[in-house]
């Protein structure tokens, strides 16, 4: 190879450019129509490192030298607005720079929260103590016939209805009432959901508690009037412990995790002495 091609490739190496730069920036920053007492911005080789990894992640290639030039002023036109900006004082005040700074440190806060992995007894320790968490709800297996509130009569044509279906004792009857605009049959419904599928009305406030084989209604919805025949009620039952082992776990770490910010937190708490205004003056809180 000759002494210029092995000159040219020695140009072109990365390394070389970002040290050129760095360079550059030294000399400007301690000379070149800058204040003797000026406050030093230093670009440093982890900083150049983090600029290249940021453009690399978003275009998929490093940047060339002029590239990393513009980056790297950037940059320094950044650090020197934001000083400039804190020294005028325009981060008081601002809701959306608080935020930020809040969110950044309780990132970095909880960051640093290390949980060890507990052990199979630990797990079930924790299982036994939160039975309410690991217990499948009750729920219950129905089907109701529905008589619109839009059409006329409707109460009087479900109480109708009512005294045909318990005199038949059939469990449904598809081909009765007005057509409703979820399904007709329910399996497994579990009844903390019954607002959410007929609105807060009588049917949703009674239906856990309707007798089981047999016809009860009519109870008003937000829809209408229902006649409903509860087929099975499932009673609540404690999961396995096999069956739910892993997220029993992962509720542990995070429950520790969880007591362990909140210590950090409390700790931070401390060192500040904290005033909330009250209807007879400013009460400390220690």
């Amino acid at each position: 190879m000759s002494g210029v091609a092995a000159a040219g490739k020695v140009l072109r190496e990365p390394l070389l450019h970002f040290l050129l730069i760095g360079a550059v920036v030294f000399v400007l920053g301690r000379g070149w129509g800058t204040d003797v007492g000026a406050a030093n911005i230093v670009v440093d080789r982890a900083a150049i490192d983090q600029l290249v990894g940021a453009y690399e992640g978003q275009f998929g290639v490093k940047p060339n030298l002029q590239q990393l030039k513009s980056l790297i002023d950037r940059h320094v036109d950044d650090e020197i607005l934001y000083r400039e900006g804190l020294a005028l004082g325009v981060d008081r005040d601002d809701e959306i720079v608080r935020r930020r700074i809040v969110q950044k440190m309780r990132f970095l806060t909880e960051d640093r929260t290390v949980v060890a992995e507990p052990d199979k007894a630990a797990v079930r320790e924790f299982y036994k103590a939160n039975p309410d968490r690991y217990t499948a709800p009750a729920t219950i297996t129905f089907s109701h016939v529905f008589f619109s509130a839009d059409i006329p009569g409707a109460e009087q044509r479900a109480t109708a209805a009512m005294a045909e279906l318990v005199k038949s004792g059939v469990p449904r009857a598809p081909d009765r009432g007005d057509a409703f605009p979820g399904p007709q049959d329910f399996t497994g419904f579990d009844p903390a959901y019954a607002s959410r599928e007929f609105g807060q009305s009588a049917l949703s406030d009674r239906l856990a508690g309707l007798p089981v084989h047999a016809w009860s209604g009519p109870l008003k919805s937000g829809y209408g009037w229902h006649l409903v025949y509860v087929d099975q009620v499932q009673p609540a039952q404690r999961l396995p412990f096999e069956q739910v082992e892993a997220r029993v776990q992962q509720d542990l770490v995070d429950d520790r995790r969880h007591r362990l910010n909140a210590g950090a937190m409390a700790a931070l708490r401390r060192k500040y002495a904290i005033h909330i205004a009250t209807a007879v003056g400013d009460a400390a809180i220690n």
